[in-house]
């Protein structure tokens, strides 16, 4: 054993001529000098790895050897070689690497970035455990960022926990690679049997994240929304856009009221990669946001998000409040020459549209439970439900009270909307058959609307 460690110590220091007597000497003490020569494929000098890898070549372990120095040479023999050892189960490389890219020294840099390439080209499965173990202990400058990209590529689902308490870092370049990482793992995840019936019920995307995956990414980094540091924030909400889970929506809604512009910014970014319009509504009501990134980002995902909706500009109808949709012009943007959205009149929302809506009557029925019914291409809405002015082509007095009529009569003639003003003289209103209305409030009626009729039995 000390002529081992003095032969070692010799390959190490000395100069070339004893060097090469150190491994004549290593090559002669035969497998009990293998272990520490395998140690020395990781050593810094690049000398001291092919002197040691020579030796080993003698002692059987030339496969191991060449793969290890070449990789960190940088040849491109070297990711091949470490393949074919892994796909044999020879996984002793992976430590002599993860060595060299734990050393941030200046003098180290080439074999670091080597080291860094040749993880980089073997990552799966085989190796993550070795990457989550030096993920959790303290490392050198930009090791925790190159580990999860490394992770990245391995997308092994047991890196998951790991990774999420690299959300938590406070290097952004360690958040933005566990980001990706985390990503990565989601889509390349199986989706369970049954998935996709659920998920299309949730109205998740075809290429959302499978439902197995959900609890155990996209919730945590949604309990990170509310977190302390608005960098963990940022980084939570970048990562739920790509996740492209519809859970996210509304704790991503939430901070389009964060106090910080760069979590709002990056909220309304995720909002607009989810393509949910539930989040048109909140969107609209940052568009007098003082903040030009945030104003920017927001005008961006209401153009995204609404553009499906311009076919059903004159035929969309919103389910909540009953007007039809509008094009609001947004001022022009860096991002783009011209922005627009899509989204009701009134509410601005654009989440509860009814589709291919061509005519709308305004009922006034007390036997009328619902508060409205669709009929192919027309919608009837019982006013006495709904109790506000909407936007309608016709009205159809069925049965309604002197009092209920001219309560509805009073918002009509108020009306100040623009768009209905100029309608409701040329609107055709139908009273019930029996004559159950007043003289006056018939009067009334034939005030307001253009064309006024009894229905016939």
């Amino acid at each position: 054993m000390d002529q081992l460690v003095r032969w070692l110590n010799v390959l190490e220091r000395g100069d070339w001529d004893v060097r090469q007597t150190a491994c004549r000497a290593l090559a002669a003490l035969g497998p009990e000098a293998a272990p520490s020569l395998i140690e020395r494929l990781a050593h810094p000098s690049h000398e001291v790895r092919w002197l040691a890898g020579r030796v080993l070549e003698q002692l059987g372990e030339g496969r191991l050897a060449r793969a290890v120095v070449d990789a960190l040479k940088g040849t491109e023999s070297g990711p091949m070689s470490l393949r074919n050892l892994i796909a044999d189960g020879d996984l002793r490389a992976v430590p002599l690497l993860m060595r060299r890219l734990a050393d941030s020294s200046p003098e180290s840099r080439t074999a670091r970035d080597a080291a860094y390439r040749a993880l980089s080209s073997i990552a799966g499965p085989p190796i993550a455990p070795f990457l989550i173990e030096s993920l959790e202990r303290p490392k050198a400058d930009g090791q925790q960022t190159m580990i999860c990209r490394i992770l990245g590529k391995a997308k092994d689902p047991r890196a998951i926990k790991p990774l999420l308490r690299q959300m938590h870092s406070y290097d952004w370049g360690t958040r933005e690679a566990a980001s990706q990482a985390l990503v990565a793992i989601a889509f390349a995840s199986p989706t369970p049997q049954g998935a996709d019936e659920e998920r299309n019920e949730a109205r998740q995307p075809e290429n959302g994240s499978p439902l197995n995956i959900r609890q155990e990414i996209v919730l945590p980094l949604i309990a990170m929304l509310p977190n302390a540091s608005a960098a963990v924030r940022q980084s939570a909400c970048e990562a739920l856009g790509q996740l492209e889970d519809r859970e996210a929506v509304l704790p991503l809604i939430a901070r389009l009221e964060d106090g910080q512009p760069e979590v709002c910014r990056t909220a309304a970014g995720a909002l607009e990669m989810l393509g949910d319009l539930r989040a048109v509504g909140p969107l609209f009501a940052r568009l007098e946001d003082a903040d030009e990134g945030v104003l920017q980002a927001v005008k961006s995902a209401l153009d995204a998000l609404t553009m499906p909706l311009e076919p059903y500009l004159q035929t969309g109808l919103c389910g909540e409040c009953f007007s039809r949709l509008e094009r609001t012009a947004l001022e022009r943007s860096f991002l783009s020459d011209s922005l627009s959205a899509v989204a009701c009149r009134k509410c601005r929302r654009a989440d509860a549209v009814l589709y291919d809506i061509s005519y709308v009557v305004a009922v006034l029925n007390e036997r009328m439970e619902k508060t409205f019914s669709a009929v192919n291409e027309i919608v009837s809405v019982n006013w006495l439900r709904h109790r506000q002015l909407f936007d309608f082509d016709e009205v159809y007095i069925i049965r309604a009270s002197d009092e209920e009529v001219e309560r509805f009569c009073v918002q009509v003639g108020n009306d100040t909307n623009p768009y209905r003003q100029g309608l409701y003289r040329k609107m055709r209103c139908v009273l019930p058959p029996s004559g159950s209305l007043s003289g006056n409030t018939v009067r009334i009626l034939r005030s307001l609307f253009g064309e006024v009729e009894t229905a016939t039995d």
